[in-house]
């Protein structure tokens, strides 16, 4: 673990206005279980652990091998909630975290569990919304499940990135489907790279690799070149 403090990148973060009635309008099936379980985390030691290994140790291994990002890489995510597992995970093995929330409440309590894990050289928790940060300087960018408008702020991320850098994004099953609930398909653009993995009860880790587009070589007509070859003889005469 490095001694250096870790500085949240907040200077590329838009300020959040306006409150949180458009994030709070969608949510996810899982978007109440899942505070639900977040607050026992943050209460009960036990519960913690037992979510993280049910939940998210699996998804978590699965993601990490996906973006193949040595230690030391910047990643935002966006989503980190009131127990900022994903950024935990990430800081234990070696990456610089940024972890933002629209949820005032819920940034303040990561907050205080950060300091108790010893891990506030690698993370840095701020107070945003998804739908507004600029993620230009990250390497990656992770997106959580239950994130809302979820489209909104897969499109804010994925603009803002830069060439080379990631998009790690969940989905609900796919069976959920049959009950009507059926997640965003976000593939970026056509030079995307994409990645797919399946953890616990099918949800889906995506990593999109936002890539150039390819050199397009210009084949010139012998006509062409005819013509730019007697202007130069033009030019020395």
């Amino acid at each position: 673990m490095n001694n250096t403090q870790h500085e949240s990148r907040t200077v590329c973060c838009y300020p959040a206005s306006g409150g949180n009635k458009e994030i709070n309008a969608q949510t996810s099936p899982f978007f109440s279980l899942s505070q639900l379980f977040e607050r026992l985390a943050v209460r009960f030691a036990a519960v913690a652990r037992a979510y993280f290994n049910i939940f998210y140790k699996s998804m978590l291994e699965k993601e990490i091998a996906l973006i193949g990002l040595k230690p030391g890489a910047l990643i935002l995510h966006i989503g980190g909630g009131a127990y900022p597992f994903t950024a935990l995970y990430l800081a234990r093995h070696g990456y610089r975290v940024d972890a933002c929330d629209c949820n005032s409440a819920a940034v303040e309590i990561s907050k205080n569990l950060v300091k108790k894990s010893g891990f506030e050289d690698l993370i840095a928790i701020v107070h945003e919304n998804g739908c507004r940060v600029d993620c230009s300087g990250y390497d990656a960018v992770w997106v959580s499940l239950n994130i809302c408008p979820k489209e909104r702020v897969l499109e804010q991320s994925w603009e803002s990135l830069e060439q080379g850098g990631l998009l790690v994004y969940r989905k609900l099953p796919a069976w959920l489907a049959l009950f009507g609930k059926k997640d965003v398909n976000f593939n970026g653009d056509e030079k995307a790279g994409i990645k797919k993995a399946l953890s616990g009860l099918g949800a889906e880790s995506v990593v999109l690799e936002k890539t150039s587009a390819p050199a397009v070589e210009v084949l010139r007509s012998p006509a062409a070149v005819c013509e730019e070859n007697v202007e130069k003889i033009r030019a020395v005469n």
